[in-house]
């Protein structure tokens, strides 16, 4: 049975990219594989970048924890919210913590080179009008992209797969809004 990890930042559960995670596990749960979401943005752990010595003895508990679902888990995908002007300090703090996003390689001393070979990712991007707008100009490429596909492709993921979309006022329930949900689901079915 597949084991599918779900991590999202918005702390607002009634947010379209935390709704779509959730039609995504629901898709996941239809092919009775397993599917557990963490939210970042409610995770406990030094809010600094420098990630010099750590070691798993030192490691904060969620962050623990987090790094253990990500071993366990067959399939991670990422659902980050893209505004232009605004930086989500606690997402990226995250990924320097637990994966040295920065260094471009994962930290030793928490993860083996064999750690991700097997497992795949999904980076799903909603982003605001003004980066959905550059999204279009710039040849389809997020110029201000918190989770970076390179970075994952670098530390060994079998494969890594994005997809973007732009957003939906909050609340409003249109064509779009279900195109997208219903597009979740299908992917969770996939579950890649």
């Amino acid at each position: 049975m597949k084991k599918v990890l779900l991590l999202t930042v918005n702390p607002d559960e009634t947010a379209f990219s935390t709704l779509l995670a959730g039609a995504y596990q629901k898709g996941v749960e239809k092919e009775f594989c397993v599917a557990q979401q963490v939210n970042i943005s409610r995770l406990q752990f030094t809010n600094t970048i420098d990630n010099s010595g750590i070691t798993l003895r030192n490691l904060e508990p969620d962050l623990m924890k987090v790094r253990n679902l990500i071993l366990d888990s067959d399939h991670v995908v990422f659902f980050v919210e893209v505004n232009t002007g605004k930086f989500d300090f606690k997402l990226y703090t995250f990924l320097n913590r637990l994966f040295a996003i920065e260094a471009g390689s994962p930290i030793k001393a928490l993860w083996q080179p064999s750690d991700f070979a097997t497992k795949t990712a999904r980076i799903i991007s909603v982003l605001d009008n003004e980066s959905w707008k550059d999204y279009q100009q710039n040849g389809r490429q997020i110029t201000n992209h918190p989770v970076k596909k390179q970075n994952f492709q670098l530390f060994g993921f079998a494969a890594v797969r994005t997809t973007a979309l732009g957003t939906v006022k909050k609340g409003v329930y249109n064509d779009y809004y279900w195109k997208w949900y219903n597009k979740m689901v299908l992917l969770g079915e996939k579950q890649y």
